[in-house]
């Protein structure tokens, strides 16, 4: 079985268009070390089941597996959920939901009662939290459940677009349990909402300790009314030691309900009690909304590969308390026009109130603010706010281009810096420099 990160292990790979686009073909887009024979993805154009047989990069080989009896990949997995909608009838499934998703949960509540936990595939179609029929509440997960959708463009879990007129008054849509639970292939949709969310949720999706959510889109509509979001303030809440891996979320708005609070399309926050399970961030990419990944009081962190485009304010934002140990692999935030805002490629800040930050690392990638000149915006922004201290940050082999400053270290109101560095980079467009105007010990070294 392949190796994963963190402590989630799981050999399938997801939907593929076609055989050809199986991972680590010749004829394959998508590439990676980390598939293994033995491992398993499905091809829609075929509805078959293919098994890996060498998992060499280039030239790998899957082998298909005769299917069973049933339309589609969707019998390889315990429990089938049928759409209604769709035309599915209890001939090819086990539940039939007519759309508005309380079928999905019953079948969930089942696979999570069963011992060991059984998986659940999710037939195409919408499931529409807000529908007649619905509660309203939140798709749960249980602990130890797989929910596989039948492709993240083909079915898609909506939230309740009126939270007012249902039981549970929330507008979110999805929660993974943790402790082994996890989501794979299904797209989320937040619509204009016609009532405020009531239920004091803060996220359309939320992953607890150990939990997985891969290949999902997640949209967010325009808001008519801003305040509808209430207290909803991330598309993502990750618990830490949960992974969120090829996750795309787009059409976030700036602020929270209350018109202050960022909005962060990713949310990174500690478990109650704390936790030193690092807490994965692979491959995704955020689309405008206030901040793109916001670590929050929450230590080991690690990201690969993270694309953050057009946020309004901040691309990665790192807050206390007890915040330690956040590794960022080639980080890529970007902006396609000019300005309107003060901006931040990377914004580090502590506070004598919550607590110090130390040990952010970034190796490699850029940030682009396109343009400014005109609000005064930073490429990387260490900030020791009010007696707080920001310590061990180091920025390596990073592009930054196009800021205001290209950095500044600032101790405003008493707060104080230590042995951070810039270190190998490029520094480009900017109207000034690195501005250190409070760590004695600040590293400069080889950057052009």
């Amino acid at each position: 079985m392949a190796k994963r990160n963190g402590s989630n292990s799981i050999s399938y790979w997801g939907t593929y268009a076609t055989p050809a686009d199986l991972p680590n073909l010749a004829t394959a887009a998508y590439q990676t070390p980390q598939l293994e024979a033995g491992d398993f993805a499905y091809a829609t154009s075929d509805t078959s089941l293919w098994v890996c047989t060498n998992a060499t990069l280039g030239a790998a080989v899957w082998s298909q597996i005769p299917a069973s009896p049933g339309p589609s990949a969707s019998r390889y997995y315990d429990i089938v959920v049928g759409n209604a909608v769709e035309g599915d009838t209890l001939g090819n499934c086990d539940y039939l939901d007519t759309g508005n998703g309380e079928q999905l949960i019953a079948a969930l509540v089942a696979a999570g009662a069963a011992s060991p936990p059984k998986s659940v595939f999710l037939r195409r179609g919408l499931y529409d939290r807000g529908a007649a029929g619905s509660s309203g509440a939140p798709v749960v997960v249980p602990t130890g459940v797989l929910l596989v959708g039948d492709g993240v463009s083909a079915v898609t879990i909506k939230s309740a677009a009126n939270p007012a007129a249902n039981v549970t008054k929330t507008i979110q849509a999805l929660v993974i349990t943790g402790a082994g639970s996890q989501v794979w292939d299904v797209s989320i949709s937040v619509p204009d909402l016609t009532s405020a969310e009531a239920a004091g949720k803060t996220s359309i999706v939320d992953v607890g300790e150990d939990g997985l959510i891969q290949n999902c889109d997640i949209t967010i509509a325009a808001q008519s009314n801003a305040t509808r979001m209430g207290t909803v303030r991330s598309a993502v809440n990750l618990q830490q030691g949960s992974t969120a891996r090829d996750v795309i979320v787009t059409g976030a708005p700036d602020f929270a309900g209350d018109g202050t609070t960022y909005f962060a399309n990713i949310w990174v926050t500690p478990k109650l009690g704390g936790s030193d399970v690092p807490t994965h961030i692979q491959q995704c990419r955020t689309t405008v909304g206030g901040v793109g990944i916001w670590v929050d009081g929450c230590s080991y962190v690690e990201m690969d590969a993270p694309h953050v485009i057009d946020p309004t304010y901040i691309g990665v934002y790192v807050t206390p308390p007890l915040t330690t140990a956040v590794q960022i692999d080639t980080l890529v935030v970007t902006w396609s026009a000019g300005a309107s805002s003060q901006r931040f490629g990377i914004f580090v800040e502590a506070s004598l109130a919550l607590g110090n930050v130390d040990s952010v690392h970034v190796t490699g990638g850029y940030i682009d603010c396109f343009s400014d000149g005109v609000f005064g915006s930073i490429g990387v922004y260490l900030f020791a706010n009010g007696g707080g201290s920001v310590t061990y940050c180091q920025f390596t082999t990073l592009d930054i281009r196009n800021f205001d400053e290209a950095a500044r270290i600032d101790g405003s109101g008493g707060g104080g810096a230590a042995s951070n560095g810039i270190i190998n980079s490029r520094i480009s467009g900017s109207s000034s420099g690195i501005n250190n105007l409070v760590d004695p010990a600040f590293r400069s070294t080889g950057n052009y």
